[in-house]
């Protein structure tokens, strides 16, 4: 009984260390947690007058100190304007070169609690700037991350300027696709194309984001077509944006894109197609390879496997294009294809659908047969 006694003793000394040293810090008295130390410290049995010693042995009056300069500045001559924006440059590049994401996420987990300051920091531009900043280079820490998520609750997601920044909490995120996707769908014909610029870069920021992004204009489409909209259409358009988008790039995702179409399913199809996408040529022996899987299965794949537009524009390249030859058993292979791939198109500056001609498909044929011979 004596020892847990003298143990509990041995916890409450060093307890009430723990709080001197704390009180001990330079302006602890100014800290918002300090009232509450102070009163966790008598409960243990402190002796008060120890604990205001060392309160105001540790006062500096750093905040003191420094709006008295800017009251000397402004007395000088200079604007009040003025001496705020170098106060508050100088605020984030210590911040910025002295920030600890580990004693930060001690702050938030150890309070329990939102900070009373946090929620005013975000109040105001240049420190929701700051935030950002921070966030960007130490993107684990959880402090940052409440931060952001308090900023978009706040109403201020549209400042999340850098990929980066929306990346760093998956909700955030996905909030900026939806986001994204509603100016995509909204746009009028002059501003179509910035929008769309716009969600490409926002989906192609790293591997994560465009598999994310793919997957849901997928799931758009699969949606939309169980319930009979034209939306399909659009998501499918928009998803080969994006491939095209990072094609121009020189970044590898076709196979990533062709996984979300669930090509995988058709091994050989998918090595053909992937082959040919990120080579951006024809292989006859990959041409032999679609062909064979349209014409001669019970049970072909799906034929919007055909509607890439880099597909296309490889296959009708290859006819019309001045100087390229094509071997006469491999001719009817490239025509048949084409002529698959007959349905309605989407146009976003015209918003409408131009459905094509079934009349059309017989003279198309006649004159892609007679190509080159």
């Amino acid at each position: 009984m004596d020892d847990d006694q003298d143990d509990a003793e041995m916890d409450d000394c060093e307890v009430g260390g723990s709080h001197l040293t704390d009180f001990a810090c330079r302006d602890a008295i100014l800290q918002s947690k300090t009232l509450k130390l102070f009163e966790n410290f008598l409960e243990l049995g402190g002796d008060r007058d120890v604990a205001v010693e060392y309160l105001s042995s540790s006062y500096a009056g750093v905040p003191k100190m420094i709006n008295l300069l800017i009251q000397w500045l402004q007395i000088a001559g200079c604007k009040q304007k003025e001496v705020q924006g170098m106060v508050e440059e100088h605020f984030t590049s210590v911040i910025l070169k002295h920030f600890d994401p580990k004693k930060a996420d001690r702050v938030l987990v150890e309070g329990g609690e939102t900070p009373t300051w946090l929620e005013e920091m975000i109040q105001f531009p240049k420190w929701r700037q700051l935030l950002y900043q921070l966030s960007e280079q130490h993107t684990e820490c959880i402090l940052l991350k409440f931060a952001l998520k308090l900023i978009r609750d706040a109403g201020y997601q549209d400042e999340f300027v850098t990929a980066s920044t929306r990346d760093s909490q998956f909700d955030v995120y996905a909030a900026s696709v939806v986001k994204s996707l509603t100016h995509v769908v909204k746009a009028k014909p002059d501003t179509c194309d910035s929008h769309v610029k716009d969600f490409a870069e926002l989906a192609s920021h790293s591997q994560h984001t465009y598999l994310y992004t793919q997957v849901v204009l997928q799931a758009l489409g699969t949606a939309s077509e169980d319930h009979g909209s034209d939306n399909p259409h659009i998501a499918q358009w928009l998803s080969h944006q994006l491939l095209r988008h990072n094609l121009a790039r020189s970044r590898d995702v076709v196979k990533t894109f062709l996984h979300t179409m669930a090509v995988g399913t058709y091994s050989r199809l998918f090595e053909a197609l992937s082959s040919m996408l990120s080579r951006n040529t024809l292989n006859p022996a990959d041409i032999s390879i679609l062909y064979e899987h349209y014409t001669t299965e019970d049970d072909p794949p799906p034929v919007e496997y055909l509607h890439i537009p880099q597909l296309l524009e490889l296959l009708v390249q290859s006819l019309f294009k001045p100087g390229l030859s094509i071997n006469p058993e491999h001719k009817h292979k490239i025509t048949h294809k084409p002529l698959l791939r007959t349905r309605p198109t989407w146009r976003p500056q015209e918003k409408h659908w131009r459905l094509p001609m079934h009349s059309a498909s017989r003279p198309a044929h006649h004159m892609l047969s007679c190509k080159q011979r």
